[in-house]
């Protein structure tokens, strides 16, 4: 018989999902976030984090004492107890007449207030679970949401459904509907939910997956996740969009049926509900806090008999720009394993384990850089 591989859990470096792994293995990749990680570093970070108490040290109390002694104690402790229980349930007695006829008064005072702090709550909820606003300078609706973004709409075109933290905004227009389902999560990371939403698509080889600043932003990052009409077989297009927002996830969840069958949000009115959402506050991601930073390589080479060293350096902000430095400096944007110039015009490959990030170059290369200041 063959040899059986052990697996173990582990948690992934990048995104912390978890995971399963042959510990035997060096490197394995995340089927959340799809970035390599090094196998001993996720073990170790699963054991930190699910670490418990194996055993405790037993404890032996020997008593003694003379039990004669003890027995007339406890006698005269006994003798005791009764008297006093039989002025103790004279004066319950007469205690319990008089609790008996507060007891009315109590109840009736109970479920005053009880009453009046149901009234209470239900104004409370109906002003701040759901707020539709004036129109706003377009003349378009705004529905504020009680976890602090807000979207504007047609409402002649679109009906508001609210379930909990689940909000469903319903499009008609001729031929062409549509929902958008917007909601927040929490306990669990952008990708690990939206491959939770996606497998209810099927078609899985045919989901496209990209990302890019979120909705609303130009300093946050969002994960897109499309499948398209002619894939469905059902005349529908689908799009799943989510981003780390405070203290959860906040998810897009799009359904078109619509003749236009192309790659994201088709129907002009619903991709104009989605990019109109705004933010009272929305705090700095952490999710990619160990990204940021710069990082230097330098390289020696003789020239005319002289040895001549060059640094090059990349520089990864927290808002996703960064700036590239080889021969020239050139902006960029990045994301969890793509470096794009800010044009979009070229990209390039990158992970980070630690306190290295490798760039593949065009050469297919992997070219190592140092964390400054490390």
């Amino acid at each position: 018989m063959g040899e059986h591989v052990k697996i173990v859990p582990a948690l992934c470096t990048q995104c912390g999902g978890r995971v399963e792994v042959d510990p035997n293995s060096e490197k394995a990749a995340c089927p959340f976030c799809g970035m390599t990680f090094i196998v001993e570093k996720a073990i170790n970070n699963y054991n930190v984090q699910h670490a418990t108490i194996e055993h405790a040290d037993n404890v032996n109390i020997d008593m003694t004492g003379t039990v004669k002694t003890v027995l007339d104690f406890v006698g005269d402790q006994i003798k005791e107890g009764r008297e006093e229980r039989k002025e103790q349930r004279k004066l319950e007695a007469e205690k319990d007449k008089i609790i008996t006829r507060g007891m009315f008064k109590i109840f009736g005072i109970m479920f005053a207030a009880m009453f009046i702090f149901a009234i209470i709550a239900f104004i409370y909820f109906q002003i701040t679970d759901k707020e539709i606003t004036d129109k706003d300078s377009t003349g378009d609706t705004v529905y504020s949401n009680i976890n602090g973004w807000s979207v504007a709409y047609d409402d002649s075109l679109f009906d508001v459904a609210e379930n909990g933290d689940d909000v469903s905004f319903e499009y008609k227009n001729g031929n062409e509907t549509a929902t958008v389902n917007i909601r927040n999560e929490v306990n669990v990371q952008p990708e690990e939910l939206l491959t939770n939403v996606t497998e209810n698509w099927g078609h899985n080889d045919n989901i496209n997956k990209n990302e890019g600043f979120f909705p609303g932003t130009t300093d946050k990052w969002g994960y897109w996740r499309t499948l398209t009409g002619d894939h469905t077989g059902e005349g529908c297009n689908r799009t799943a969009i989510a981003g780390e927002y405070n203290d959860g996830v906040l998810l897009f969840d799009v359904t078109e049926y619509t003749d236009d069958i192309k790659d994201g949000i088709t129907i002009d009115d619903v991709s104009d509900l989605v990019n109109s959402i705004t933010y009272e506050s929305f705090e700095d991601q952490t999710i990619y806090d160990y990204y940021a930073g710069t990082y230097v390589a330098e390289y020696t080479d003789e020239i005319e008999g002289e040895n001549i060293t060059t640094t090059y350096s990349v520089t990864l902000n927290e808002d996703h720009t960064g700036t590239l430095s080889f021969q020239d400096d050139v902006d960029i944007i990045w994301g969890t394993s793509t470096i794009w110039y800010d044009d979009y015009s070229s990209s390039m490959e990158f992970t980070i384990e630690g306190d290295s990030l490798y760039i593949n170059d065009a050469n297919n290369e992997w070219i190592s850089f140092e964390r400054e200041g490390i």
